[in-house]
């Protein structure tokens, strides 16, 4: 059985205040203590993406009592909370903006490419660039010629 989602632990943490914690979320063991058929549905509704209809109507009626459950729930059976010690990274460089000379966005100064001695973005210069999507990270390209005239 392929393993439910997992949530990335969260570490929280302020400029100035020392005190920082750790949060994460024992979702799995809650769902598969709770509720193995929810559990069972959820690996063939969702990660396999099949299933009838009388499925997931089953996995949605599921998924909102366990979700009206867990509000119920001790802090300590649905969370790992811990404290610990984390270095506070500076803050991060503002950079000014430039307006694209083709579309007209703005622009973060250190993004502008130079295309025919005018700024432009990224995408109104041609050049490649990646995008995160739901299938994960992918290298586009849009041309310089199509957005213009969009």
């Amino acid at each position: 059985m392929q393993a439910l989602p997992s949530y990335n632990p969260k570490t929280e943490a302020k400029k100035g205040i020392w005190d920082r914690i750790r949060i994460s979320v024992r979702a799995e063991r809650v769902l598969e203590e709770r509720s193995p058929e929810a559990t069972q549905l959820f690996e063939k509704v969702v990660i396999e993406r099949g299933g009838s209809e009388s499925d997931k109507k089953r996995l949605s009626e599921l998924w909102t009592e366990l979700s009206f459950g867990v509000l119920e729930l001790p802090n300590e059976e649905v969370f790992d909370i811990k404290r610990v010690a984390v270095d506070v990274p500076a803050y991060a460089r503002i950079f000014e903006s430039v307006k694209c000379s083709v579309c007209g966005e703005d622009v973060m100064e250190p993004r502008v490419r130079m295309k025919d001695g005018k700024p432009v973005c990224i995408p109104c210069a041609s050049q490649e660039y990646y995008q995160l999507a739901g299938d994960g990270i992918s290298i586009k390209q849009e041309d310089f010629d199509e957005k213009k005239n969009a």
